[in-house]
């Protein structure tokens, strides 16, 4: 699920950086206006992929490292501890499990006193 969200914004980002390139060539952005328009293309497409990094990590990391200090919380004997991620997407249902062993966890820590 959530790689064909993130792949989606990947090939739209292409496809993109490939239009520039194209309309540049279509009006007239070519040899005669030389290093202008090349730069102008190669700072767009680095905009694009700071943008798409950023996106990236913030998709990717933060619900990581949340499940991260969720499960060394646990670890740790914390069965108090919340998960905040809330998605349907793959970290969502690792974020979901997590919920779930820690109730479990708790209930039969429970049940033995």
């Amino acid at each position: 699920m959530i790689w064909n969200s993130i792949g989606n914004k990947v090939i739209l980002v292409f496809a993109a950086g490939l239009l520039v390139v194209g309309l540049a060539g279509t009006y007239g952005f070519g040899a005669e206006h030389g290093a202008g328009a090349l730069a102008a293309v190669i700072g767009v497409t680095a905009v694009a992929s700071l943008l798409c990094g950023w996106w990236l990590r913030r998709m990717i990391v933060r619900p990581i490292d949340e499940a991260v200090r969720v499960a060394e919380s646990l670890a740790a004997g914390d069965l108090t501890v919340e998960t905040r991620h809330a998605s349907s997407d793959e970290f969502g249902v690792l974020h979901a499990s997590l919920g779930r062993l820690r109730r479990d966890l708790a209930g039969a820590v429970t049940r033995i006193h």
